[in-house]
């Protein structure tokens, strides 16, 4: 004789082929009609790797709370028992915590996979500080997001007029995103004729972070470009900005946000281009030098920032294009720096 199994509500017998719903917890089986899920919606909350408690099972009611999984901040319905963390006490599914239900009622602590990961040894340090801290630099930085590299011709192909890349850059026109940690695996030669690019956000505020970053980099860069300097116009800097072995150009800002600056190392000889040095209130600043090449050629470098105010269309129409226009009829070799404040994993759509 088949034995008998009662329903865990009204303690009637359940035929066999009708023995589908079942606690997680104390495992007791349920007529559809003696409980709040139907055979279809319990088979669809196993398939979807949760569980059902049925109604002693369950925690107290929190009447018309709506409880949301930390997770995957969906609500967890009312017929599931939410796995709640003795740390944080954040609120999860089942599946999104990835204990089942009834084990997690065998515990009398659980933590959820944030709170567990942060008590292990090294938890709190970052891809780039771990890097960092290999190579046996001082882990100062928080991560970076390592970009791709882009074409600058891409770039010039938005601008009204024929430009190349021949005409704007030397070497073949694309520039490369480096984290710290990065570049000093690259081991980059240092005889070599280079350039850093950095957006400061206030040059006053951050030079010596500017200072810790060159001493970690070890690098002896020709010019370092700084966008974002926040040197206003009328406004000298209250505290030293000076690099040691460097000399100092900049195009102050009308604003409150913005300026350009340029570091040259003292062994280059070079003189500004007031012509292309070029500040536009809510628009743009620029700063422009000419140095001499060993092959007695003349090598035009600027450092552009582009105020968030203005769209990259009038970017283009009230700064860009007559500088551009100018330094096409100086007619020398150029390299352009800065923040263009475009979005370059985008800039084919971006407006």
């Amino acid at each position: 004789m088949a034995s008998r199994v009662h329903c865990g509500k009204c303690a009637q017998n359940i035929p066999k082929k009708h023995r589908v719903i079942n606690c997680s917890t104390c495992s007791k089986f349920y007529h559809v009609k003696c409980c709040d899920v139907n055979t279809k919606d319990f088979l669809a909350i196993q398939q979807s790797g949760n569980s059902w408690t049925c109604f002693n099972c369950r925690p107290k009611s929190t009447g018309n709370i709506k409880i949301k999984c930390f997770e995957c901040k969906k609500t967890i319905a009312k017929n599931l028992t939410p796995l709640e963390c003795s740390t944080c006490f954040n609120q999860f599914h089942s599946s999104c915590g990835g204990t089942k239900t009834k084990n997690y009622n065998k515990f009398n602590n659980w933590d959820c996979n944030k709170c567990l990961s942060g008590n292990l040894p090294f938890s709190g340090i970052g891809d780039e500080i771990f890097k960092l801290t290999l190579l046996g630099k001082d882990s100062f930085f928080t991560d970076n997001i390592s970009l791709p590299s882009f074409s600058i011709q891409s770039l010039l192909d938005k601008f009204p007029g024929s430009f190349s890349c021949e005409d704007f850059s030397f070497e073949n026109g694309t520039s490369k995103y480096y984290t710290p940690s990065e570049f000093l695996n690259r081991k980059f030669k240092k005889n070599s004729f280079s350039l850093l690019h950095i957006n400061i956000v206030s040059l006053s505020a951050h030079i010596d972070d500017l200072k810790v970053l060159l001493d970690c980099l070890d690098h002896p860069f020709d010019l370092i470009g700084i966008s974002e300097t926040k040197i206003k116009i009328d406004n000298e800097p209250l505290i030293d900005i000076s690099l040691p072995g460097y000399y100092f150009e900049n195009t102050p800002t009308k604003t409150s946000f913005g300026g350009t600056g340029l570091y040259i190392k003292d062994s280059i000889s070079y003189k500004k281009i007031n012509q292309f040095s070029m500040s536009s209130k809510n628009v743009a600043e620029s700063v422009f030098i000419e140095i001499e090449l060993k092959n007695s050629r003349k090598l035009n470098i600027g450092c552009i920032y582009r105020h968030h105010a203005t769209s990259v269309s009038d970017f283009v129409k009230l700064f860009l294009s007559d500088l551009f226009l100018k330094i096409g009829k100086k007619r020398s070799k150029t390299i352009l720096m800065g923040d263009f404040n475009v979005d370059l994993l985008n800039y084919d759509s971006h407006n």
